[in-house]
């Protein structure tokens, strides 16, 4: 790590060094700033919005719900998304959402075991009529989809915004996953090249490539131009839970229920490193921090959040509070705020 400062520093970015480490610092100072009942089944997935205003959270319910970050990181339930008919698995929000992209347009996209992608505005919301006749001073909104991709055999368990907005892949129990045009609202492609279920995906900064994985044991990158898996990443003792490419554009991590977090080299198609982060299965994994992907994230079923230095994989802290196992971690863009969404039906903002 020392090396690596000083050959920064010689390449006259001592501004980037700065940055690191004031984000070091910043982290190291992470606490809970609030804590929310998200829903009354367990909490399953979660996102932060592009412009670090909007908590997203997904349950065993089939809800979705929007949270508003107001001043002093004081967060206020604003709208339900309602559509899917079983457990949300993943939920992800378009690279443009509340940033430039119009607000009618596909801003979210969630997948459930009702084995279903769903896509959904933030316009024009509907009020909310409470199932108990009651009424409130500021009533609940309720958002219906913009459109609902069916062709998977099984649950979905992952969903991604393509770089461009342009596309959304999907990954499933059926062994598959599939490529989705967002403007025909039609499948582009369909993909079977796993030997079991599909549990996570993560595009390329680029575009170019998808990484996938699953209970095969088996991290594929596939090649988007020719819809070919390229590279086969094996290593993991059991089955992956999650993947995410680094902004650097050749670091890919990948963690599991063998209770690690594998770090691999696109470039030496191999594995760079791996991390015993935590005591049981790893729900999550995350890069953040500019360019280069300083910082990795990682959550688990141990309860607790992890937060990483890359240039020397030490960890700079750990994230405690949850009662039951953590499902799902999010950095927000301007890594100013982290959530965190468990099992005990709670979800967190930390900064």
């Amino acid at each position: 790590a020392k090396r690596k400062r000083d050959r920064l520093r010689e390449g006259g970015l001592d501004e980037e060094i700065a940055s690191i480490d004031h984000k070091k610092e910043s982290f190291e100072k992470f606490t809970i700033v609030t804590s929310e009942l998200g829903d009354e089944r367990p909490l399953t997935a979660v996102g932060i919005s592009p412009d670090s205003k909007i908590v997203a959270t997904g349950a065993w319910s089939g809800s979705c719900k929007l949270w508003q970050i107001g001043a002093n990181a004081i967060c206020t339930h604003t709208s339900t998304l309602r559509g899917h008919t079983d457990r949300i698995y993943d939920l992800v929000f378009h690279p443009r959402s509340t940033l430039d992209l119009d607000p009618s347009l596909a801003n979210i996209a969630t997948c459930s075991a009702d084995a279903t992608v769903r896509v959904w505005s933030l316009a024009n919301p509907q009020t909310d009529t409470p199932m108990d006749g009651s009424s409130s001073s500021t009533p609940l909104k309720s958002i219906t989809p913009l459109a609902t991709f069916k062709g998977h055999g099984d649950r979905t368990n992952a969903v991604g915004f393509h770089p461009s907005g342009r596309f959304l892949a999907s990954c499933s129990s059926d062994k598959t996953w599939k490529l989705w045009d967002l403007e025909a609202s039609k499948e582009m492609m369909t993909q079977d090249g796993h030997a079991r279920a599909l549990h996570c995906l993560s595009f390329h900064p680029d575009g170019s490539l998808l990484a996938t994985a699953g209970e095969d044991l088996g991290v594929k990158i596939w090649d988007l131009r020719s819809g070919r898996a390229i590279i086969t990443f094996e290593g993991h003792v059991k089955q992956i839970t999650d993947v995410n490419f680094s902004a650097n554009g050749y670091h890919l991590a990948s963690c599991s229920d063998d209770h690690s977090v594998k770090i691999w080299d696109l470039r030496r198609k191999a594995t760079t490193y791996t991390l015993a982060a935590h005591s049981s299965l790893i729900s999550s994994v995350r890069f953040r921090g500019g360019a280069g992907g300083e910082f990795l994230m990682t959550s688990s079923y141990d309860s607790t959040c992890k937060i990483w230095n890359c240039a020397n994989w030490s960890l700079v802290k750990t994230l405690v509070g949850h009662e039951g196992r953590i499902m799902s971690a999010d950095f927000s863009a301007d890594t100013k705020f982290i959530a965190t969404a468990a099992y005990d039906r709670t979800w967190k903002l930390r900064c």
